[in-house]
């Protein structure tokens, strides 16, 4: 019987602890159902940060997918189809913003709490960085002859044509370096190129073939005085040689349209085309141009409303497929 009293008593004493354990306070901040489960949503001691990110130049639109990290969190976004990021439940710690992207010259953004609980950051212009769509250097070799006939001087030049891509266009200059220079090599905006033709002695060299085989890079400064480095190419070849015209060739005679002239064959060990070029007497550029003449043609037949009565020069090159080429020393003919 006195067993039995025990177990019942144990018993009671069991219920009454339970139901006390049961009433305590629920203090454990983890709890979900304790009293200090709001603290979790609430979060009175974090601050976030807000944000947009734009193209530089105008319609200024977001730039999505621009990386931001935030130091020294060590924490990363990404701005949204907008070019908005937001950065929440961080500690108000003075910090960095830094924004990245592919393209994109980096740019960063000091905070300052000064017990704010959110911050709206101005917003952020990513200049974008240029790129090369297209570089060709080629060399240019053309024999001169003065008014008698005979050659004077062969001249020599590189010739730099570079196509630029820059959205923001803020392109301040462009220019080529290289280890032989002695200078840099500024090129001239003319239409959609970047383009320089420059002589031996700018090149620093006697002769061009020491070019061949060395890199010019070309290098950007956009309006901000950033220097870019875009892309570089070589000197393919310099084309030693080329052919000699045979007629018309300093004919004293005047002949009448049309004008067949002629040429000797050009043979080289490279693949090769011929442009053919006339001149009058007081414009030094062509006022008539024929090019990609196959390397078995010979002869042309010139019959062009350009040509009237007066006194021509024309010449021939041969062009190989990087674009170097050789000019003949120039014929002379007269239209009657």
């Amino acid at each position: 019987m006195l067993k039995k009293d025990l177990i019942l008593n144990l018993f009671s004493l069991l219920l009454v602890f339970f139901s006390i354990s049961c009433n305590a306070p629920r203090d454990n901040p983890l709890d979900p159902n304790g009293t200090n489960a709001d603290l979790l949503q609430i979060k009175p001691n974090l601050v976030q940060i807000e944000g947009t990110v734009q193209t530089i130049s105008a319609p200024l639109t977001g730039i999505p997918g621009v990386s931001v990290f935030w130091l020294p969190g060590n924490i990363v976004v990404t701005t949204n189809d907008s070019g908005k990021y937001n950065i929440s439940n961080i500690k108000p710690i003075d910090g960095l913003l830094i924004f990245k992207k592919d393209g994109y010259t980096p740019d960063s953004a000091n905070v300052k709490w000064n017990n704010a609980k959110q911050i709206l950051v101005p917003t952020v212009n990513l200049n974008k960085i240029p790129t090369l769509d297209s570089y060709s250097i080629f060399s240019e070799v053309a024999e001169q002859s003065t008014q008698s006939g005979l050659i004077a001087n062969q001249m020599a030049d590189l010739v730099f044509k570079a196509k630029i891509i820059d959205s923001d266009n803020d392109i301040d200059s462009v220019f080529v370096t290289n280890d032989m220079l002695k200078d840099t090599l500024g090129l001239e905006l003319q239409g959609k190129l970047y383009q320089g033709t420059f002589s031996t002695a700018k090149l620093n060299v006697t002769n061009l073939d020491e070019t061949v085989g060395y890199n010019f890079d070309v290098w950007v400064i956009d309006s901000f005085k950033r220097s870019f480095f875009v892309g570089s190419n070589k000197v393919a070849r310099v084309i030693k040689n080329g052919v000699d015209i045979l007629s018309p060739n300093n004919d004293s005679v005047a002949i009448s349209l049309p004008v067949d002239l002629s040429w000797n064959q050009y043979e080289n060990g490279f693949p090769f085309t011929y442009k053919v070029e006339i001149y009058n007497a007081t414009n030094p550029l062509p006022i008539y141009t024929m090019d990609n003449i196959p390397p078995n043609q010979t002869s042309l037949k010139i019959d062009t409303t350009s040509l009237v009565s007066g006194d021509y020069f024309w010449a021939v090159s041969v062009v190989d497929k990087f674009l170097d080429s050789y000019k003949s020393q120039p014929g002379r003919f007269r239209i009657k």
